[in-house]
């Protein structure tokens, strides 16, 4: 009777340390975290035709531009972080301010970028990628 339990006891003491094992190997992933600046593979200018806005997206700005050349505020001191394969939040000036998402697509060969939790305007709309010369034609 004793060595069942003995045996019982090992079982189970061994069980235990190999769940603690496998979870403590979960614990290590971590998620993303929050960087400076942004990534430099989608820093660009997006247009909008229909709002008449450009977003421009610099290493360590951002900037949301109306068409008719009103002045405007660069977002400054950006922290990035990758959320999913296409998808990034950046927040501004310190990591205690709400986080904007830009989630980027593709579709026949262009890049379009939408954008949420900015403002309400900016978030209904979507932005196509553009070059310089793209964009000085769009906006003329």
């Amino acid at each position: 009777m004793n060595k069942k339990y003995a045996l019982f006891a090992k079982v189970a003491i061994s069980l235990l340390l190999l769940f603690s094992v496998i979870n403590l190997n979960f614990n290590s992933v971590k998620a993303a975290s929050w960087r400076k600046n942004i990534p430099t593979s989608i820093c660009g200018n997006y247009h909008n035709s229909k709002l008449k806005l450009t977003v421009e997206i610099k290493r360590k700005s951002i900037f949301f531009m109306p068409d008719n050349g009103a002045a405007v505020s660069p977002i400054k001191h950006i922290y990035s972080k990758k959320l999913g394969k296409s998808t990034y939040a950046y927040k501004r000036d310190s990591l205690k301010s709400s986080a904007v998402i830009l989630k980027f697509s593709r579709k026949k060969g262009r890049v379009y970028l939408r954008v949420k939790h900015a403002s309400s305007i900016l978030d209904r709309h979507t932005y196509v990628k553009m070059s310089r010369a793209e964009l000085a034609k769009a906006i003329e």
